[in-house]
């Protein structure tokens, strides 16, 4: 009987931590979460205000490659 108890156990443990599991990816995965989180942060204004400057450096350097290369 003592062995049923353990397996009893250790079973409801287990459902216990796959509920946790689910409950904490579900609420990981609701990106409504995020919404303001970054609002007035300054390192983030950085961070926004460098992409568009990141990516036309990329573009102008995939073009300087093709002219480049056509010569």
């Amino acid at each position: 009987m003592s062995g049923n108890v353990a397996l009893e156990e250790r079973v409801a443990a287990l459902e216990s931590k796959v509920g946790q599991i689910l409950r904490g990816s579900l609420r990981q995965k609701d990106w409504r979460r995020t919404l303001g989180m970054f609002a007035g942060d300054e390192l983030m204004k950085q961070i926004d205000a460098e992409g568009p400057k990141i990516r036309e450096a990329d573009r102008r350097a995939a073009i300087a490659a093709i002219d480049a290369g056509q010569s």
